[in-house]
């Protein structure tokens, strides 16, 4: 992408380099080496002149320079593309908007498959005005630029980009101005002026939304999950004490229960565990049908619109909705399922996308257990309508839900228990693909918790 025609001093350019922590170097044999914060350096074997060009990525290379520099050979412009591509699906190279050889702004993709030029500008140009779910704050030593609808951040180095995000519609153009701001529009953190909002992405908060996109993606390229980033490193903090320390009141001792019976509450709760194994032969669909009809099914629905379940929820709203993906289930088939607790049955979701997606997500579920290839046969994925409760609460919306969410999770571990199955949670999901299996919008339903569950094996007497 450029800035179209003027003196080069004016025109804005993308040149791809290697991120913080990573660099390229040339080893005594030849090849390039890789090397990744502390990581042993990788090997990459390559001739010369692909070396030389990739090497480049350690100051800047833009796709002109490639096309320079590969000159008549094609084929060493195509790897180096590739190459350049490759890198940037694994998060180790960023790209710098310069304005000539100035970098204004640096942008780091967050998902592998990140793409500058995905869509055109919204409504064909500005004027523009800086989306409501775009926040600007400090990091470090400089400003970084982010938003729940980007699939990058952007890192600003020059503080003309301040004074163009503060003033979108200044009326005197600067050299750069109009194509970075076409940029930033592109990548979903500028929106038209004149852009109105759908009823449902009204009812979202901007910390509702950045909230739900920056802890749901299973595949993006920032560090998630167990990371431990507190531990063995500079700057560690230690792990808080598993209690907190007592209060200088009375203190009052308490009896000990005496252990229940298998089928009740107790019993169910002392016996619960996460359990990931699967049994032969698989759940059956009566087991399904008892594990969502005593925790999901709708009980009643006053005049009001207020609705009664067997698990509580924040207003009586239960903005909740229940999903079923089959890999494996006696008596129903493969594919993606919507649980209807009113009528209490199954409305299959149609479509190649619904059936790939559910595989898809229950392989994701595998991954998130740390079993991959070892996946579930069945998958329950909880969405939230959150317009439901975002037309009654401010500012917690989100955080009801979740609170929602994780009863329901609770409710589905002790039924699965008592109904001898093995369940555990999976403690991530990817609403791209839920999105994907039911066309819906996801400003007005979108997935925020899994539950994976099966048979379970078969014990062998000691």
């Amino acid at each position: 992408m450029s800035g179209g025609g003027g003196r080069e001093a004016d025109r804005l350019t993308i040149r791809w380099r290697c991120g913080d922590g990573v660099a390229l170097a040339e080893d005594p044999g030849g090849s390039l080496q890789l090397t990744v914060r502390a990581e042993p350096p990788v090997s990459i074997a390559m001739p010369p002149a692909m070396s030389r060009l990739v090497l480049r990525l350690n100051e800047g290379l833009s796709d002109r320079d490639i096309g320079a520099e590969a000159g008549a050979d094609v084929g060493l412009a195509a790897r180096a593309f590739a190459l350049v591509s490759r890198l940037r699906r694994n998060g180790l190279v960023v790209a710098d908007l310069c304005l000539g050889a100035h970098a204004l702004a640096t942008i780091r993709p967050l998902v592998p498959d990140f793409s500058l030029d995905r869509t055109p500008p919204p409504h064909g140009g500005g004027p523009w005005r800086l989306s409501r779910f775009s926040l600007l704050h400090s990091e470090g030593s400089h400003w970084t630029l982010e938003s729940s609808e980007a699939s990058c951040d952007v890192a600003i180095r020059d503080a003309r980009v301040l004074a163009w995000l503060h003033d979108t519609v200044a009326p005197e153009p600067e050299p750069g101005r109009e194509p970075f701001l076409q940029c930033l529009a592109r990548l979903g953190f500028l929106e038209h002026a004149d852009a109105a909002e759908s009823p449902a992405r009204r009812t979202w908060e901007l910390h509702d939304r950045l909230f739900h996109t920056r802890t749901r993606a299973f595949a993006g390229l920032r560090p998630y999950g167990d990371t431990y980033r507190f531990r063995d490193r500079a700057g560690s903090v230690p792990c808080p004490p598993s209690e907190p320390p007592p209060y200088d009141g009375e203190t009052v001792g308490l009896s000990v229960p005496a252990p229940g019976p298998r089928d009740s509450l107790a019993g169910v709760m002392e016996r619960r565990r996460s359990r990931r194994d699967m049994g032969v032969p698989p759940v059956t669909l009566e087991q399904v049908a008892a594990l969502l009809y005593r925790v999901a099914r709708t009980v009643d629905t006053d005049f009001n619109g207020l609705v009664r379940r067997p698990y509580p929820s924040g207003g009586a709203l239960h903005e909740l909705e229940f999903y079923l993906a089959v890999r494996e289930c006696a008596g129903l088939a493969r594919g993606f399922y919507h649980y209807r607790g009113g009528a209490h049955l199954l409305t299959r979701v149609s479509g190649d996308a619904a059936d790939e997606s559910a595989a898809s997500m229950i392989d994701d579920c595998a991954l998130a257990w740390t079993r991959p290839g070892e996946p579930p046969q069945c998958l329950i994925v909880i969405a939230s309508r959150l317009p439901r409760l975002a037309w009654k609460y401010e500012a917690i919306a989100y955080r009801i839900s979740l609170m929602n969410a994780g009863v329901a999770l609770q409710s589905l571990s002790l039924v699965a228990t008592d109904l001898g199955l093995n369940a555990s949670i999976a403690g991530s999901g990817n609403p791209g693909r839920f999105a994907r299996a039911t066309g819906r919008c996801d400003w007005e339903e979108t997935s925020i918790a899994e539950f994976g569950f099966g048979s379970r094996p078969t014990e062998v007497p000691g």
